[in-house]
């Protein structure tokens, strides 16, 4: 097991970590839909939090 905290991220606020990678899966904790260059969530609905969310995991695991 091998904990993931990727470049240009804060640790965890708590005790857990932000990824593990176990016999080749990669497990995430939960994200809140905050976007990470201005620190706001999108007011406009649970598809556009669920966009960020998504976005925000897809920067950190580097997929462009």
């Amino acid at each position: 097991m091998k904990t993931v905290i990727p470049q240009g991220t804060r640790k965890g606020v708590g005790h857990y970590v932000l990824g593990v990678i176990s016999n080749g899966m990669l497990y995430i904790s939960g994200q809140l839909p905050i976007d990470p260059e201005t620190g706001v969530m999108p007011e406009s609905g649970v598809s556009a939090q669920a966009r960020m969310t998504l976005s925000t995991w897809r920067h950190r695991i580097g997929c462009r």
